[in-house]
């Protein structure tokens, strides 16, 4: 698998995770490339995606979610735990085996999705990585 297709997999997912959410969303996915090492060693690229919907106000539906995501992330090969944050609310934290890591956030205020797409192999400083450098709105 290459990197695009690692962050494309993982926008997939978020993609996914948001329709069994429902509600509102706003996609921060950024094209910058991160460094990291790849199960196989050696050099590695990875992307961060983020996304930000809305909050929901009752406790047993946030825990109802949070059961929903961890479930739907295990059919995807992540293995996740949940946590209760109390007034930050429930976290589902997840990884897959090959350095993927995901994180889901519900509380009154917000949804936050916040994960890094699977390390493949590449170099980040290869250029072709680098658009957004002469199309800024790539950033937005």
């Amino acid at each position: 698998m290459t990197p695009e297709e690692a962050e494309a997999e993982l926008a997939a997912l978020f993609d996914e995770t948001e329709t069994l959410i429902g509600g509102s969303w706003e996609n921060h996915d950024s094209p910058v490339p991160r460094a990291c090492e790849p199960v196989s060693g050696g050099t590695g690229v990875q992307f961060r995606l983020q996304r930000f919907g809305e909050g929901e106000t009752d406790s047993a539906a946030i825990a109802e979610v949070a059961e929903r995501v961890a479930a739907l992330w295990k059919e995807h090969g992540y293995e996740s735990t949940i946590s209760d944050e109390g007034e930050l609310g429930i976290e589902v934290a997840a990884q897959n085996d090959r350095r993927s890591h995901l994180l889901f956030g519900m509380n009154t205020n917000a949804t936050t999705l916040d994960g890094g797409s699977s390390c493949e192999p590449g170099d980040p400083d290869d250029e072709k990585y680098y658009d957004y450098l002469e199309d800024p709105t790539l950033l937005e």
